[in-house]
């Protein structure tokens, strides 16, 4: 993850953003967060949406969510088309019917790409690698070190995670909204 967010405030120091607003759905809630503490003077804003990683009670448990995505994203690469695509997406939505063509396509496109297999390995193991070293990739225990205003969103039916975990974890932070 901490390469993610160096190449992230590079970007954003790239594009000479002094204050800008970071929302993450999934794994991106975790690295919007990750970001925030990077440059926490530069955040307005922050929101997550359906971030199990957000919410792990403990590293062990973050490390147990990293490696069940790895297992279902890797399961789409082995057999890539739409019908694969479908069966991961409908292990972390709760109703897959409701998913638009264009995602499942847009997914099919960029999964067929040469590299995009390594990178997906590369991404996913990195981060597991990271917290078996120790790396502070785990962030629910500075949740309240958020100071800006704080958006989280839950599914009660999300496959991930629950409206309790995210309650607990949203009702750490100060400025937060559920």
């Amino acid at each position: 993850q901490l390469a993610m967010i160096a190449h992230l405030s590079a970007l954003i120091d790239h594009l000479g953003l002094e204050r800008y607003a970071i929302v993450g759905s999934s794994l991106g809630g975790l690295i919007a967060a990750l970001q925030y503490f990077a440059m926490p003077d530069r955040v307005s804003a922050f929101a997550f949406a359906g971030s199990a990683a957000m919410y792990a009670a403990e590293p062990a448990a973050l490390r147990d969510i990293f490696a069940d995505s790895f297992r279902n994203g890797s399961m789409a690469y082995a057999d890539i088309s739409i019908e694969t695509l479908r069966k991961r997406l409908g292990n972390i939505v709760f109703d897959v019917a409701c998913l638009p063509e264009y995602v499942l396509h847009t997914q099919l496109t960029s999964y067929a790409l040469p590299w995009s297999l390594k990178a997906y390995q590369y991404r996913m193991q990195g981060m597991i690698a990271a917290l078996d070293a120790g790396e502070d990739g785990w962030i629910r225990h500075r949740l309240a070190e958020i100071a800006v205003p704080t958006l989280a969103i839950a599914g009660d039916r999300d496959p991930r995670t629950t409206p309790a975990w995210e309650a607990a974890a949203a009702g750490g932070i100060a400025n937060s909204q559920r």
